[in-house]
Protein backbone atom coordinates (compact mmCIF):
# COMPACT_ATOMS: atom_id res chain seq x y z
CA UNK A 1 0.00 0.00 0.00
CA UNK A 2 2.94 2.21 0.77
CA UNK A 3 4.71 1.88 -2.14
CA UNK A 4 1.47 2.06 -4.44
CA UNK A 5 1.06 5.47 -2.36
CA UNK A 6 4.38 6.61 -3.58
CA UNK A 7 3.97 5.36 -7.27
CA UNK A 8 0.97 7.64 -7.29
CA UNK A 9 2.77 10.75 -5.23
CA UNK A 10 5.64 9.85 -7.85
CA UNK A 11 3.08 10.07 -11.16
CA UNK A 12 1.73 13.16 -10.09
CA UNK A 13 4.77 14.75 -9.04
CA UNK A 14 6.58 14.13 -12.96
CA UNK A 15 3.17 14.91 -14.47
CA UNK A 16 2.69 18.80 -12.99
CA UNK A 17 6.74 18.92 -14.05
CA UNK A 18 6.13 17.94 -17.42
CA UNK A 19 3.52 20.93 -18.12
CA UNK A 20 5.95 23.71 -16.94
CA UNK A 21 9.61 22.70 -16.41
CA UNK A 22 11.99 23.42 -18.86
CA UNK A 23 14.90 22.00 -17.40
CA UNK A 24 15.79 18.14 -16.74
CA UNK A 25 15.28 16.52 -13.89
CA UNK A 26 15.16 12.62 -12.10
CA UNK A 27 13.05 10.64 -9.49
CA UNK A 28 14.72 8.86 -6.75
CA UNK A 29 17.99 10.11 -7.59
CA UNK A 30 21.45 8.39 -5.73
CA UNK A 31 23.46 11.50 -4.32
CA UNK A 32 26.43 9.64 -3.59
CA UNK A 33 27.12 10.54 -7.40
CA UNK A 34 27.04 14.52 -6.93
CA UNK A 35 29.14 14.63 -3.48
CA UNK A 36 32.69 15.50 -2.98
CA UNK A 37 32.31 11.94 0.47
CA UNK A 38 30.86 10.05 -1.92
CA UNK A 39 27.97 9.05 0.26
CA UNK A 40 24.08 10.34 -0.16
CA UNK A 41 21.04 7.94 -0.36
CA UNK A 42 18.19 8.73 -3.05
CA UNK A 43 16.61 11.82 -3.33
CA UNK A 44 12.80 12.61 -3.66
CA UNK A 45 13.80 14.29 -7.21
CA UNK A 46 16.92 16.40 -7.92
CA UNK A 47 15.68 19.02 -10.43
CA UNK A 48 17.98 21.21 -12.76
CA UNK A 49 16.52 24.38 -14.34
CA UNK A 50 17.09 25.56 -17.17
CA UNK A 51 17.86 29.99 -16.37
CA UNK A 52 16.28 32.10 -13.76
CA UNK A 53 12.57 32.01 -14.80
CA UNK A 54 12.24 28.54 -15.24
CA UNK A 55 13.99 28.33 -11.55
CA UNK A 56 11.44 31.43 -10.20
CA UNK A 57 8.49 28.46 -11.57
CA UNK A 58 10.00 26.38 -9.87
CA UNK A 59 10.19 27.04 -6.93
CA UNK A 60 6.76 28.48 -6.01
CA UNK A 61 5.64 25.09 -7.90
CA UNK A 62 7.52 23.30 -4.71
CA UNK A 63 6.25 25.90 -2.38
CA UNK A 64 2.36 25.41 -3.51
CA UNK A 65 2.92 21.66 -2.90
CA UNK A 66 4.00 21.91 0.46
CA UNK A 67 7.50 20.37 -0.75
CA UNK A 68 10.69 21.33 1.19
CA UNK A 69 14.00 21.67 -1.00
CA UNK A 70 17.18 22.28 -0.87
CA UNK A 71 20.31 23.59 -3.33
CA UNK A 72 23.53 21.62 -3.83
CA UNK A 73 26.24 23.18 -5.24
CA UNK A 74 29.09 21.05 -6.13
CA UNK A 75 28.69 18.80 -2.91
CA UNK A 76 31.70 19.57 -1.80
CA UNK A 77 30.54 20.61 1.90
CA UNK A 78 27.63 18.29 3.10
CA UNK A 79 27.10 15.23 4.39
CA UNK A 80 24.37 13.11 3.36
CA UNK A 81 22.23 10.14 5.07
CA UNK A 82 22.21 6.44 3.27
CA UNK A 83 18.01 6.53 3.53
CA UNK A 84 15.38 8.41 1.10
CA UNK A 85 15.77 11.80 1.64
CA UNK A 86 12.37 13.65 1.94
CA UNK A 87 13.73 16.96 0.06
CA UNK A 88 13.42 17.87 -3.77
CA UNK A 89 17.06 18.73 -4.62
CA UNK A 90 17.92 21.78 -7.04
CA UNK A 91 21.23 21.99 -8.94
CA UNK A 92 22.10 24.62 -10.65
CA UNK A 93 24.21 23.43 -13.19
CA UNK A 94 22.68 24.25 -16.57
CA UNK A 95 24.26 27.02 -18.73
CA UNK A 96 22.81 29.84 -17.87
CA UNK A 97 23.89 29.50 -13.94
CA UNK A 98 27.75 28.68 -15.09
CA UNK A 99 28.06 32.16 -16.91
CA UNK A 100 31.62 34.25 -16.33
CA UNK A 101 32.35 37.38 -17.19
CA UNK A 102 35.03 40.00 -16.41
CA UNK A 103 34.59 44.22 -17.50
CA UNK A 104 37.89 46.01 -16.41
CA UNK A 105 38.36 44.64 -12.54
CA UNK A 106 35.10 43.40 -12.10
CA UNK A 107 34.32 39.91 -12.48
CA UNK A 108 30.35 38.56 -12.13
CA UNK A 109 30.24 34.88 -12.24
CA UNK A 110 26.72 32.92 -12.26
CA UNK A 111 26.20 30.58 -8.92
CA UNK A 112 26.99 27.28 -10.81
CA UNK A 113 30.47 28.56 -12.13
CA UNK A 114 33.25 26.89 -9.65
CA UNK A 115 35.74 28.92 -8.11
CA UNK A 116 39.09 27.33 -9.90
CA UNK A 117 36.90 29.13 -13.22
CA UNK A 118 37.22 32.77 -11.53
CA UNK A 119 40.65 32.86 -10.10
CA UNK A 120 41.99 30.96 -13.48
CA UNK A 121 40.12 33.64 -15.88
CA UNK A 122 40.68 36.78 -13.63
CA UNK A 123 44.47 35.86 -13.52
CA UNK A 124 44.37 35.36 -17.04
CA UNK A 125 42.74 39.31 -17.27
CA UNK A 126 45.64 40.52 -15.11
CA UNK A 127 43.53 40.60 -11.89
CA UNK A 128 44.37 39.86 -8.50
CA UNK A 129 42.55 38.51 -5.82
CA UNK A 130 41.04 35.06 -6.41
CA UNK A 131 44.19 33.34 -5.37
CA UNK A 132 43.19 32.28 -2.10
CA UNK A 133 40.52 30.18 -3.95
CA UNK A 134 43.11 27.82 -5.05
CA UNK A 135 42.41 24.55 -3.98
CA UNK A 136 39.05 24.97 -2.86
CA UNK A 137 36.71 22.94 -4.15
CA UNK A 138 32.94 23.85 -5.03
CA UNK A 139 30.97 26.48 -6.34
CA UNK A 140 30.15 30.13 -6.42
CA UNK A 141 26.47 29.26 -4.83
CA UNK A 142 27.93 27.97 -2.27
CA UNK A 143 31.51 29.76 -1.50
CA UNK A 144 29.33 32.73 -0.38
CA UNK A 145 26.96 30.97 1.31
CA UNK A 146 29.74 29.39 3.65
CA UNK A 147 32.18 32.29 3.06
CA UNK A 148 34.78 29.95 2.03
CA UNK A 149 38.28 31.33 2.98
CA UNK A 150 41.82 30.69 3.97
CA UNK A 151 44.14 31.79 6.03
CA UNK A 152 46.45 34.26 4.81
CA UNK A 153 50.05 33.11 3.83
CA UNK A 154 53.15 32.76 5.59
CA UNK A 155 54.46 36.16 4.56
CA UNK A 156 51.46 37.68 5.25
CA UNK A 157 50.59 39.63 8.75
CA UNK A 158 49.41 37.36 11.83
CA UNK A 159 45.70 36.40 11.41
CA UNK A 160 45.32 37.70 7.80
CA UNK A 161 42.44 35.61 6.29
CA UNK A 162 41.16 35.72 2.84
CA UNK A 163 37.85 34.99 2.20
CA UNK A 164 34.27 35.42 -0.15
CA UNK A 165 33.35 38.49 1.93
CA UNK A 166 36.53 40.76 1.04
CA UNK A 167 36.23 40.76 -3.01
CA UNK A 168 32.26 40.38 -3.26
CA UNK A 169 30.01 43.58 -3.99
CA UNK A 170 27.03 42.51 -5.17
CA UNK A 171 25.02 39.04 -5.27
CA UNK A 172 22.03 37.95 -7.02
CA UNK A 173 19.63 36.01 -4.28
CA UNK A 174 15.88 34.68 -5.16
CA UNK A 175 13.63 33.71 -2.15
CA UNK A 176 11.50 30.73 -1.66
CA UNK A 177 8.45 33.16 -3.24
CA UNK A 178 10.88 33.30 -6.75
CA UNK A 179 11.27 36.80 -6.23
CA UNK A 180 14.71 38.39 -6.99
CA UNK A 181 16.65 40.74 -5.29
CA UNK A 182 20.20 42.40 -5.75
CA UNK A 183 21.79 42.80 -2.64
CA UNK A 184 25.28 45.05 -2.00
CA UNK A 185 27.96 43.86 0.10
CA UNK A 186 26.72 46.31 3.15
CA UNK A 187 23.23 44.16 3.23
CA UNK A 188 24.82 41.30 3.62
CA UNK A 189 26.11 39.49 7.14
CA UNK A 190 29.26 37.98 6.55
CA UNK A 191 30.52 35.60 8.97
CA UNK A 192 33.33 32.92 10.05
CA UNK A 193 31.83 29.84 7.91
CA UNK A 194 28.47 31.31 7.30
CA UNK A 195 26.35 34.57 5.83
CA UNK A 196 22.94 35.25 5.61
CA UNK A 197 23.01 34.40 1.99
CA UNK A 198 21.63 30.78 3.50
CA UNK A 199 18.18 32.30 3.45
CA UNK A 200 17.81 32.39 -0.57
CA UNK A 201 18.76 30.46 -3.69
CA UNK A 202 22.28 32.40 -4.64
CA UNK A 203 21.93 33.14 -8.66
CA UNK A 204 25.60 34.84 -9.13
CA UNK A 205 27.77 37.78 -8.02
CA UNK A 206 29.83 40.79 -8.65
CA UNK A 207 33.30 40.77 -7.44
CA UNK A 208 36.34 43.26 -7.29
CA UNK A 209 39.52 42.53 -7.92
CA UNK A 210 42.66 44.82 -8.77
CA UNK A 211 45.46 44.53 -11.64
CA UNK A 212 48.93 42.87 -10.90
CA UNK A 213 51.98 41.94 -12.91
CA UNK A 214 50.99 38.18 -14.12
CA UNK A 215 54.23 37.04 -12.63
CA UNK A 216 53.14 38.06 -9.01
CA UNK A 217 49.66 36.20 -9.21
CA UNK A 218 50.98 33.37 -10.76
CA UNK A 219 53.70 32.99 -7.55
CA UNK A 220 50.99 33.44 -5.22
CA UNK A 221 49.16 30.95 -7.14
CA UNK A 222 51.81 28.48 -6.59
CA UNK A 223 52.26 29.44 -2.80
CA UNK A 224 48.09 28.95 -2.09
CA UNK A 225 48.36 25.31 -3.88
CA UNK A 226 51.84 23.84 -2.52
CA UNK A 227 50.30 24.99 1.32
CA UNK A 228 46.73 22.97 0.29
CA UNK A 229 49.57 20.01 -1.06
CA UNK A 230 51.43 20.08 1.81
CA UNK A 231 48.30 20.20 4.63
CA UNK A 232 45.14 18.84 3.38
CA UNK A 233 43.80 15.67 2.06
CA UNK A 234 43.22 15.33 -1.77
CA UNK A 235 44.04 11.59 -2.50
CA UNK A 236 40.57 10.43 -0.63
CA UNK A 237 37.12 11.35 -1.27
CA UNK A 238 35.87 13.63 1.41
CA UNK A 239 34.01 17.53 2.45
CA UNK A 240 36.64 19.61 3.46
CA UNK A 241 37.03 20.50 6.94
CA UNK A 242 34.49 18.95 9.08
CA UNK A 243 34.35 21.19 12.10
CA UNK A 244 35.04 24.96 12.63
CA UNK A 245 37.61 26.42 14.04
CA UNK A 246 36.49 27.10 17.29
CA UNK A 247 36.44 30.79 18.51
CA UNK A 248 37.26 30.65 21.98
CA UNK A 249 40.35 28.90 21.58
CA UNK A 250 43.78 28.85 20.65
CA UNK A 251 44.12 25.97 18.59
CA UNK A 252 42.25 24.80 15.16
CA UNK A 253 40.20 21.97 15.43
CA UNK A 254 42.57 20.25 13.26
CA UNK A 255 45.36 20.96 15.84
CA UNK A 256 42.89 19.65 18.73
CA UNK A 257 42.36 16.51 17.37
CA UNK A 258 45.81 16.11 16.51
CA UNK A 259 46.72 16.41 19.62
CA UNK A 260 43.84 14.08 20.86
CA UNK A 261 46.30 11.40 18.96
CA UNK A 262 42.59 10.50 17.00
CA UNK A 263 44.67 11.04 13.12
CA UNK A 264 43.74 7.54 11.28
CA UNK A 265 40.93 6.22 13.65
CA UNK A 266 38.30 4.55 11.68
CA UNK A 267 34.67 3.06 11.95
CA UNK A 268 34.37 0.62 8.73
CA UNK A 269 35.29 2.31 5.91
CA UNK A 270 35.60 5.83 7.35
CA UNK A 271 38.96 7.50 8.22
CA UNK A 272 40.32 10.17 10.44
CA UNK A 273 42.83 11.56 7.45
CA UNK A 274 46.58 10.73 8.90
CA UNK A 275 47.27 14.18 6.83
CA UNK A 276 44.69 16.43 8.67
CA UNK A 277 42.64 15.58 11.31
CA UNK A 278 39.58 17.81 10.39
CA UNK A 279 39.30 15.92 7.47
CA UNK A 280 37.24 12.22 7.33
CA UNK A 281 37.83 10.73 4.34
CA UNK A 282 35.87 7.73 2.25
CA UNK A 283 38.23 4.48 2.11
CA UNK A 284 35.91 2.93 -0.66
CA UNK A 285 32.33 2.11 1.08
CA UNK A 286 32.15 4.54 4.13
CA UNK A 287 28.17 4.97 4.45
CA UNK A 288 27.05 7.99 6.58
CA UNK A 289 26.34 6.53 9.91
CA UNK A 290 30.19 5.57 9.85
CA UNK A 291 31.17 9.35 9.42
CA UNK A 292 28.66 10.67 11.80
CA UNK A 293 30.14 8.47 14.14
CA UNK A 294 33.48 9.32 13.85
CA UNK A 295 32.18 12.85 14.02
CA UNK A 296 30.73 12.43 17.20
CA UNK A 297 33.99 10.44 18.84
CA UNK A 298 36.01 13.28 17.96
CA UNK A 299 33.73 15.71 19.57
CA UNK A 300 33.37 13.69 22.91
CA UNK A 301 37.43 13.25 22.61
CA UNK A 302 38.40 16.48 22.25
CA UNK A 303 35.82 17.79 24.83
CA UNK A 304 37.01 15.66 27.80
CA UNK A 305 40.47 16.59 27.18
CA UNK A 306 40.19 20.02 26.06
CA UNK A 307 36.72 21.14 27.05
CA UNK A 308 35.92 22.36 23.96
CA UNK A 309 32.58 21.15 21.79
CA UNK A 310 33.47 21.50 18.10
CA UNK A 311 30.40 22.37 16.09
CA UNK A 312 30.36 21.02 12.57
CA UNK A 313 31.16 22.89 9.36
CA UNK A 314 30.21 20.27 7.42
CA UNK A 315 26.34 20.22 6.34
CA UNK A 316 24.27 17.15 7.41
CA UNK A 317 21.07 16.34 5.60
CA UNK A 318 19.85 13.15 6.76
CA UNK A 319 16.14 11.78 6.47
CA UNK A 320 14.41 14.71 8.69
CA UNK A 321 15.95 16.87 6.18
CA UNK A 322 18.65 19.24 6.41
CA UNK A 323 20.45 19.74 10.46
Amino acid sequence: MRQALKNVREFFLEESLKRFFQGTYALNEHLASHTSMRIGGPARVMLMPRDVHDLARLVRFLRAVGMRFAVLGAGTNVLIGDSSLPLAIIKLNAPFFRKLKITGQTVFAAAGVALAAVRDEAAAQGLTGGEFLTGIPGTVGGALVMNAGVRGLEQEPAGTWHSMADCVTKVGVMDEQGNIALYSRAQIEFGYRSSSLKKGIVLGAWMEFAPAEPAAIAERTREFFERKQRTQEFSRPNAGCVFKNPIDATLSAGRLIDLCQLKGRAIGDAQISTVHGNFIVNNGAACFQEVKSLMELIQQEVFRKFAVWLEPEVEIWDTGGRQ
